[in-house]
């Protein structure tokens, strides 16, 4: 019995561990934020609406 209390403890340490070695890790990467774009740059305009369209219907 005392066999599986050392190796039980054992296991809860390791996983104690990388639990501390995974939030380390979160904590050193820093916050990952969407760079803005920069003003300078002209996006992309739509073209006008057109209305709706009626494919293969002519108007009377």
């Amino acid at each position: 019995m005392a066999a599986t209390r050392d190796s039980e403890t054992r296991d809860q340490e390791t996983a104690w561990s990388r639990f501390e070695r995974a939030v380390d890790a979160a904590v050193k990467g820093g916050p990952k934020h969407k760079v803005a774009p920069t003003a300078g740059v002209d996006k992309k305009t739509r073209p006008a609406s057109k209305g709706r369209v009626h494919k293969g219907k002519s108007k009377n």
